[in-house]
């Protein structure tokens, strides 16, 4: 991600996508960018149309743990979310094959445009 170091002068930075759950009755989770975090574990990758996705080898409908490939998941929306006083939209990840639990979402696609 790009930010101004000093003036006239433009680097980059790595930053992690991490996810934060919403709630226990929430089947959706905050997308948080931030600076390297070794605790959290999520593979996000660009598919080669540069949509984001989560990928993961675990199938939800078998009993043992599998050694498939990585499949990725698209599962992104923007959803409209009350924080006291005010509304906010955020993007957030849908866990599970179902809607969104907020009715005030969006299923959305994700992409990286270059510019």
């Amino acid at each position: 991600m790009p930010y101004l170091m000093f003036p006239n002068i433009t680097s980059t930075i790595s930053q992690a996508l991490n996810l934060k759950m919403q709630g226990a009755s929430s089947n959706l989770a905050f997308a948080v960018f931030s600076y390297r975090d070794d605790s959290y574990h999520y593979f996000f990758a660009f598919d080669d149309s540069n949509k984001l996705n989560y990928q993961d080898t675990l199938n939800p409908k078998k009993t043992s743990p599998s050694s498939e490939v990585l499949k990725p998941y698209y599962r992104w929306a923007i959803c409209r979310t009350q924080i006291t006083s005010y509304w906010e939209e955020h993007l957030v990840w849908v866990y599970g094959d179902g809607e969104p639990s907020n009715k005030e979402c969006e299923m959305v696609e994700v992409e990286t445009v270059f510019v």
